[in-house]
């Protein structure tokens, strides 16, 4: 029907963050990173924000200012297996 919404994006199979082992999963997440080592998502480091992630339950996938949208973006597919919801 013209003028109607896509379908939302089907998952392809369960997130990563539920299919690789905790180490595994850092060096992903890690990888996913800008690597600026910044401290603008109040982690000293990318290190520290991924550790966040993987190890301690941080659920804010949005805190990487210089990797942006992009780090965003793949955060939420590792992590959740979906696109992010829009800002």
């Amino acid at each position: 029907m013209p003028g109607a919404a896509p379908e939302p994006e089907k998952p392809k199979g369960p997130p990563l963050s539920q299919t690789l082992s905790k180490d595994e999963l850092y060096k992903v997440v890690l990888d996913a990173m800008a690597g600026t080592d910044c401290g603008d998502c109040e982690y000293p480091d990318c290190d520290g924000y991924t550790r966040g992630i993987v190890y301690e339950g941080q659920t804010d996938l949005g805190r990487c200012a210089p990797g942006g949208e992009d780090t965003r973006v793949k955060l939420y597919e590792i992590m959740l297996g979906t696109k992010p919801p829009a800002k």
